[in-house]
């Protein structure tokens, strides 16, 4: 009797592990700079970094909250890697150019110009509210970019009407997650419009 227990209390649990498995989303690493991204043990960029992830290696992500994707980290059990840097289409090559440098979740990346990831991440405001895309004339869009300086790589573009979820902010950029799409990545303010009494998107 004892033996039956522990063969019903594996099977269930191994349906539980495949179910949970197949719930799971692959998503590639895409660094603007092609380093290497760090893996966490929480959605903190605070938190140890437990290991690091490839430009172009696969991950099998449980869920996205608050601009972090948690995943699947082996033995460890569970990690956190900052979702605007994964891609859900492989990336061809890494960039031409690269150094190899490592990207940190969420702090540092390798950009041109200006731009210093050092300061600029650190002046974003943790908020939370849906915004709708708004540039100057219905037919154009607005660019989502990799940081918060035009001088960082463009990652994709979104349409006026296109609704972000905005989870951070500061004077001038917004980082912006669209839920759609399972992109996260940064908009200037000024073409964002905020949207009153909407509480989740449709996608």
């Amino acid at each position: 009797m004892k033996k039956l227990t522990v063969m019903l209390m594996t099977a269930v649990l191994l349906v539980a592990l495949c179910a949970t498995a197949l719930a799971a989303e692959i998503y590639y690493v895409k660094t603007p700079g092609g380093g290497h991204l760090n893996v966490r043990a929480w959605r903190d960029t605070d938190s140890d970094v437990i290991g690091k992830l490839a430009y172009g290696g696969q991950v099998s992500v449980q869920e996205i909250y608050n601009g972090w994707a948690k995943i699947y980290w082996g033995s460890y059990g569970d990690g956190y890697v900052y979702a605007q840097y994964l891609s859900r289409t492989k990336p061809s090559a890494k960039p031409s150019g690269s150094s190899g440098s490592s990207s940190s979740s969420g702090k540092t990346t390798q950009t041109s110009g200006t731009f210093n990831p050092a300061t600029a991440y650190d002046k974003m405001e943790p908020v939370s509210y849906y915004a709708q895309v708004t540039p100057a004339t219905v037919s154009s869009s607005i660019n989502l970019r990799w940081g918060p300086s035009t001088s960082t790589p463009i990652m994709g573009v979104r349409r006026s009407g296109s609704m972000l979820h905005v989870i951070a902010e500061d004077s001038t950029w917004c980082q912006v997650y669209d839920e759609s799409t399972g992109e996260c990545g940064y908009m200037m303010k000024k073409f964002l419009l905020e949207v009153s009494g909407v509480s989740g998107i449709e996608g």
